[in-house]
């Protein structure tokens, strides 16, 4: 991963630090698409989703690479047991986990090697939240989706691009979950620059033709299960 810019203050700063809340989207996945009771969440920063997942009675470890981070997640009590390690490679034996946890991992880093070693580690599930590439539509009118400027990140992906990650391995795609929508409508109207009073006025016309607009999303959650054996 580029560690530059990766720190606890940064991620407060991002929304994203130790004292935020969890988002309200990756539990839900979690909790309808985990297997336990063995969990590991790659990436884990300073716990927050390894401490809710072991309060729902899961034995949950966390692997992060930054120190910083785990110390975050000491000084905070979070439960579960923490790890200091690479994702690129595990400190773990194979088949150590029935579900592992890759959330906002892959485009950091070599993603076939996190793949390769997710599915050395894990005995039933992956759990895989990737950032999606920016449609045309988006791009053509110069959006695009602010989390896409994050400098640490080494790329973005199309379903067929992450599914093929996966399914080259023996994965079998369980669920695929496309989360976080734009607005293109709102987008189009803050873009023109009105007035307050206009743009409300465009916006509320724009509503009335939200069925001609495509949604996008700038997210996706991927669920694979693993062939046995």
């Amino acid at each position: 991963m580029k560690k530059a810019g990766y720190s606890v203050v940064n991620a407060q700063r991002y929304g994203w630090g130790p004292d935020a809340p969890a988002d309200a989207r990756k539990l839900a996945v979690l909790r309808k698409f985990v297997r336990g009771p063995a969990v590991l969440d790659v990436g884990c920063a300073s716990g927050t989703y390894v401490d809710l997942l072991a309060q729902d009675g899961l034995d949950v470890t966390g692997l992060e690479a930054i120190p910083e981070f785990l110390k975050a997640a000491e000084a905070r009590g979070r439960r579960g047991r923490f790890v200091l390690g690479g994702a690129e490679s595990m400190p773990f034996a194979d088949k150590s986990f029935d579900s592992t946890i890759l959330f906002d991992v892959l485009e950091h880093l070599d993603d076939q090697a996190v793949v390769a070693e997710a599915v050395r580690v894990t005995r039933q599930r992956l759990l895989v939240l990737v950032p999606l590439t920016d449609p045309p539509e988006l791009l053509d009118n110069n959006f695009v989706f602010q989390h896409h400027r994050d400098r640490t990140h080494l790329r973005e992906y199309t379903v067929d691009e992450l599914t093929r990650l996966f399914t080259d391995r023996g994965g079998v795609v369980r669920a695929l979950e496309p989360a976080y929508p734009a607005n293109p409508r709102g987008l189009l109207a803050d873009s023109l620059r009105l007035p307050a009073a206009g743009s409300r006025a465009l916006r509320g016309l724009l509503r009335l033709l939200k069925p001609a607009f495509k949604p996008h999303y700038s997210e996706v959650f991927l669920i694979v299960d693993l062939p046995r054996g």
